[in-house]
């Protein structure tokens, strides 16, 4: 015969077991969504630590490169010569705003100039001296003095290189000339074309022809039918 009262405090004791595991289970379950969350809290605080770490350094960096600009600096005669450089293939005359006169012909031309005027041209004519069109020859103090570093450290190129970029295999060629600020870019393609035109052998193959034309979407052999030759 079953005992009936024995089967009850099983089953009694069953759902106590069922009840009570289904509490651990729901408390677990709050217990790793907690974990969850604290961990995503964590992670969020990291990031914002690590931002701030980053944003620190890079001022700091910032700090040291303008104090180093500012130890670069000396000071210059105002009455020194300073020699400029043409780095576009265009006649250009700038003028100074005491209204002094500096005329350039032709790319890799060199002109003199006072100090105080190269100063007065720098500020007048801002992007064409941060962007190379106009280049000071060897005087590392000036190009410290009117704060071109940068843009000549960034660049880093000469009469010299434009002049010869012809020269470099087709893919390194148009590599060149796409790092160069936009104005360099077209005396570059300008030299290009005069040489064409005046029929100067380092600028007659006509495989880099077409690599150029596809590159900047031009006809260098159309344009060099109406080109100028000195």
């Amino acid at each position: 015969m079953v005992n009936k009262k024995t089967d009850t405090s099983k089953n009694v004791e069953l759902n106590k077991n069922n009840e009570l595991e289904q509490q651990l289970t729901e408390q677990l379950k709050v217990e790793q969504e907690k974990n969850v969350e604290l961990e995503n809290k964590i992670n969020s605080l990291t990031s914002m630590v690590e931002q701030l770490i980053k944003q620190q350094t890079e001022n700091t960096t910032q700090k040291q490169d303008n104090k180093s600009a500012l130890d670069s600096y000396k000071e210059i005669d105002s009455h020194k010569r300073v020699l400029l450089m043409s780095m576009i293939d265009a006649g250009a005359t700038l003028i100074t705003h005491g209204g002094k006169s500096v005329r350039f012909d032709r790319c890799g031309q060199i002109a003199p100039a006072k100090f105080e005027d190269v100063e007065s041209l720098r500020n007048k004519y801002r992007s064409i001296f941060e962007n190379l069109g106009i280049r000071i020859i060897d005087d590392e103090d000036v190009v410290n003095a009117l704060y071109l570093r940068p843009f000549y450290d960034k660049y880093k190129v000469t009469f010299e290189d434009l002049d010869n970029i012809i020269n470099l295999e087709p893919q390194e060629m148009i590599k060149k000339i796409q790092a160069l600020p936009k104005s360099l870019q077209e005396s570059v393609l300008s030299m290009i074309v005069g040489g064409v035109a005046r029929r100067e052998s380092k600028y007659l193959d006509k495989n880099k022809w077409e690599v150029i034309n596809n590159a900047f979407n031009i006809n260098i052999e159309e344009l060099s039918s109406t080109y100028f030759v000195e």
